[in-house]
């Protein structure tokens, strides 16, 4: 109901202080330890910003891992329709909902993204370089074009453009 710094402020009395590169996107840090929940509470969380932050029925996310294991670990749980994770997303989202790692984004058309609910789990690594060559996610995928064919004016500046000035059609973008 109000903007992130203001409903920290509200809810903690400790100010917000937000990371530079995120501008207004909502961010908060839990610590869970091990066992704790994170993948239920991140699954609810899906939700919770499908609803108030996004305002939609179709919300599409990337979903950070640390590590290889732990992201087919939550592929496994997300993609089982009995797993109390699965389940959180289902409740809100009914069967309309997908869930992908990179490979599958690189090449999913743009009906999969309409059809509902997208989930797209990644290492946080497979986004977080300093050379990007070679990432895949960071490369033009003539498969993405659809993706890119309505972007507002106002949000082109903020997408990544190559050498002859056009938007690169990557999953990073």
């Amino acid at each position: 109901m109000y903007a992130p710094d203001k409903a920290v402020i509200i809810k903690t009395n400790f100010p917000y202080l937000a990371p530079p590169v995120l501008g207004p996107i909502p961010y908060i840090c839990l610590r869970v330890p091990i066992g704790g929940g994170k993948t239920l509470l991140a699954a609810h969380a899906v939700n919770i910003a499908a609803m108030y932050w996004m305002k939609t029925d179709k919300p599409t996310v990337i979903w950070f891992v640390p590590s290889k294991t732990i992201r087919d670990q939550t592929l496994a749980g997300l993609r089982d329709r009995n797993n109390p994770n699965r389940l959180a997303l289902s409740d809100r989202f009914g069967e309309n909902v997908r869930i992908m790692d990179i490979n599958e984004a690189l090449y999913a058309k743009r009906a999969d993204y309409d059809g509902g609910a997208v989930v797209i789990v990644a290492t946080i690594q497979a986004f977080r370089v300093d050379n990007k060559e070679g990432r895949k996610v960071y490369e033009s995928n003539g498969e993405l074009m659809d993706h890119f064919l309505d972007v507002p004016p106002q949000l082109r500046p903020e997408l990544e453009h190559g050498d002859s000035g056009d938007i690169i059609y990557s999953l990073a973008n």
